[in-house]
């Protein structure tokens, strides 16, 4: 699009956040409830270098609280959310049906993945990969039955926002524990888009982001500690 085709495009958001700002690499690493309803969110916010990474497929019990129709089961999920953002948006997302492991990563990382020895990986990217001047952002959306906590880190310059995500990096078996019946539901990953997209406008505009926000949507109770 040109410039004006943009402005008109977005003419709604142009004073809360400008796509020119969003112009910045973006990795999500899983394509589930998190992921998906994140990068679609991000498209149609106006990003438009975003890289994702899942090696999962769609399967029935996704269809309820994922951004996928029924047409794209047994899809890998990242092909699956290729071809809907493209029908939504116009916009090829770069996708790699495969679990990340190294892989280089953009400015700003989105973490969607449902253990905490992947989101160890990425941590420990994130830190080898960037650097003092190019410190890169990790946003980590975490979600279950009617909560969702989102932490944000800096790879570099904010020892104390880093050490207290490092502390939430607790092994697996220490989390909250669900029945298979209560553990996820279309409004809180709607919800989780909606908020990590929020944070990315933050980010694309230099602002401070929350260390933690905190949701329980059975109370409408929403928190966030700096």
């Amino acid at each position: 699009m040109n410039r004006e085709e943009t402005d008109n495009r977005y003419h709604r958001q142009l004073d809360i956040i400008h796509p020119d700002k969003l112009a910045f690499p973006i990795t999500i690493i899983g394509a589930g409830a998190s992921g998906s309803h994140t990068a679609l969110a991000l498209a149609k916010m106006g990003c438009t270098d975003i890289s994702i990474y899942d090696d999962d497929t769609v399967e029935p019990h996704n269809l309820p609280n994922q951004v996928y129709g029924r047409q794209y089961e047994d899809w890998y999920k990242v092909e699956a959310l290729k071809t809907v953002i493209m029908q939504s948006e116009g916009l090829l997302l770069k996708t790699s049906a495969q679990k990340y492991d190294s892989q280089e990563l953009g400015s700003l990382v989105i973490s969607c993945v449902d253990n905490m020895e992947a989101r160890r990986t990425i941590w420990e990217q994130a830190q080898a990969q960037g650097t003092k001047t190019k410190p890169i952002t990790i946003i980590d959306p975490r979600q279950g039955g009617e909560f969702i906590v989102i932490y944000s880190a800096r790879s570099h310059g904010d020892i104390v926002g880093a050490e207290a995500y490092e502390a939430g990096l607790h092994p697996s078996g220490e989390s909250m524990r669900l029945l298979c019946t209560a553990r996820a539901v279309i409004y809180n990953s709607m919800l989780t888009g909606a908020l990590v997209a929020i944070m990315v406008k933050k980010h694309a505009l230099a602002q401070t982001l929350p260390r933690r926000i905190g949701v329980d949507c059975s109370a409408f109770a929403i928190m966030a500690e700096d």
